[in-house]
């Protein structure tokens, strides 16, 4: 068994796939190849121990969905390359060396915040900002180093989900819309915000006190379309609210969540660099969001 660093162009890596034995790897992930490839436009993806591997007959036994992203970014990487891996291992009972990759128990983003970036209540963190990530550019896959500039372009968020930490019917991503929604319109921090958290001081027919609400009534929802139903709740209000307006009823519509947008793009369109989109990505992967 050899390991050699080496320069591999969307070329190689088409020709590598090509060994892919479908009996004995598992099914490619289009998503998942996406989320790489992004990640590689993005410029986050950093040499490492994870690299590419070949059995001793040649056939590609790791790194499917590296090289397939590599193939969908167009981007030359360096990659550590391992070739002539046991197919077959017997210790006691018959392995083979797929049986042995992949099979640790990932790091989630929250955990990576938490252990090396020191970020407190770091899981709500890193939701909230899988929350803003989503509002900009409809993907749902955070990794790390977009939710670190995520944090740069809203520091907030980490303010926001410390003091809402304890309270049931805030859930995180209404935290990265709070957070969002401040940076355009400081004044909502204690128009908004404040009272959302306390409920004191709130009128018939306030957004605030429509969402505040809402959300108590929801409290125990959950799951994907729940998510962006409540989070299109939030912005409708927060709109309302910026906007000194009334409100009778709380909608899921978009209306608000491209209000922000159009109030922040330059933020916007920093976050689906650093997500890797170009403008065609985007436009595809907003499609459905409501």
């Amino acid at each position: 068994m050899k390991t050699t660093l080496e320069k591999i162009n969307p070329k190689i890596a088409e020709e590598w796939l090509k060994s892919v034995d479908p009996q004995h790897q598992r099914k490619l992930s289009s998503n998942r190849a996406d989320a790489f490839a992004r990640e590689m436009r993005a410029g986050h993806w950093f040499l490492n121990h994870q690299g590419i591997a070949f059995d001793e007959h040649g056939r590609l036994i790791d790194g499917q969905h590296r090289l397939e992203a590599i193939r969908r970014s167009g981007i030359t990487l360096l990659m550590l390359v391992t070739r002539g891996v046991a197919s077959e291992m017997v210790n006691g009972i018959k392995l083979y060396a797929i049986d042995t990759i992949d099979v640790g128990y990932g790091r989630k983003t929250g955990e990576q915040l938490a252990l090396r970036h020191g970020v407190e209540n770091a899981n709500r963190v890193a939701s909230a900002c899988r929350a803003v990530l989503q509002w900009a550019t409809g993907v749902v896959k955070n990794t790390t180093p977009i939710a670190l500039e995520i944090l740069n372009l809203y520091p907030n968020i980490k303010k926001l989900a410390t003091i809402t930490k304890n309270i049931r019917y805030i859930p995180s991503p209404v935290v990265g819309c709070l957070a969002v929604a401040v940076k355009a319109f400081p004044n909502l921090n204690d128009e908004f915000v404040e009272p959302f958290i306390t409920g004191a001081g709130l009128e018939k027919n306030s957004p605030v006190l429509l969402l505040r609400n809402v959300m108590i009534n929801n409290k125990d929802m959950g799951g994907g379309c729940k998510t962006i139903r409540s989070m299109a709740w939030a912005f409708n209000c927060l709109k309302a609210a910026a906007l000194k307006e009334e409100m009778k009823q709380v909608k899921s519509s978009d209306v608000g969540w491209i209000f922000f947008q159009q109030q922040q793009k330059p933020s916007v369109r920093k976050i689906r660099l650093i997500a890797g989109l170009s403008d065609n990505d985007q436009e595809q992967e907003q499609n459905g969001n409501y």
